[in-house]
């Protein structure tokens, strides 16, 4: 199989709209690989020519350094049978997007240490996911979504039994967590889709300095050994006089 590795203070600058792909009717096995080693960086900074209006990733992508998006949509879309695994950072620009897994084929996974992020925090970037094969599957530290930050699970179900950290803004909205959740410090988790409940599998953390706002009636199951560490952090109603109901497998706690 071909190996593109890009090496520490490496830059591969994706100009154009054009795509990273192979044979759809090959062997998974035989995929290309794009190695992003630690300090080394995949950025996509154009766009075009014509009609063409996004570049994808359908090689066998490990990242252990920095996808960057500072023009247009970078779709990371491997190909049925090719896992994807990004470690390092995953970040966006104004104006752009970054979908974290595209279709129904390949599968990304977020290890210990990946970073979805935003340059400045405060720009408009977009993290997407339109796919079904999203995976946090990090142990350790697990995956991050940073400071300022967004990233809208509506209907969709982040995979793996892995750690998720929100520090930004992340949606729910019948929505699953295959694995454990932290909204730290500066999270905000908006939780809406009443009667339709959304839930977090191996439990959830909700840290002092946090935000966790939902909607009347709106319904989150945990589960877990864990189900619900509450360290601190605040539990707003937006609607007014609406009611949360956390249902554990050791009972149901309303607020």
């Amino acid at each position: 199989n071909s190996t593109l590795n890009i090496r520490n203070g490496g830059l591969f600058n994706l100009q154009i709209d054009r795509s990273l792909e192979f044979d759809a009717n090959a062997v998974a096995a035989t995929a290309p690989h794009l190695s992003i080693q630690t300090g080394g960086e995949f950025r996509k900074s154009g766009t075009g020519p014509g009609g063409i209006t996004q570049s994808d990733i359908n090689w066998r992508m490990t990242n252990a350094g920095l996808v960057a998006v500072t023009a247009g949509t970078l779709r990371i879309d491997p190909l049925a049978g090719v896992t994807s695994v990004s470690t390092g950072t995953l970040r966006v620009s104004d104006g752009t997007t970054l979908n974290l897994n595209h279709t129904t084929g390949g599968i990304h996974r977020l290890g210990d240490g990946a970073m979805l992020s935003r340059a400045p925090a405060s720009s408009t970037g977009v993290f997407a996911y339109t796919g079904t094969n999203l995976q946090a599957t990090g142990s350790g530290t697990g995956a991050t979504l940073a400071n300022g930050a967004e990233l809208d699970l509506t209907g969709k179900t982040l995979g793996g039994t892995g750690k998720f950290t929100n520090l930004g803004t992340l949606t729910f909205n019948d929505t699953g967590v295959m694995g454990s959740l932290t909204n730290g410090a500066t999270g905000v988790l908006d939780i809406s889709g009443a009667p339709t409940a959304s839930q977090v599998d191996l439990g959830l953390t909700l840290v002092a300095g946090s935000m966790t706002r939902f909607e009347d009636g709106t319904q989150l199951n945990l589960g877990g050994t864990n189900p619900l560490t509450w360290q601190g952090g605040d539990i707003v109603d937006l609607g007014g006089g609406g009611v949360l109901s956390l249902t554990t497998n050791g009972g149901t706690f309303t607020v």
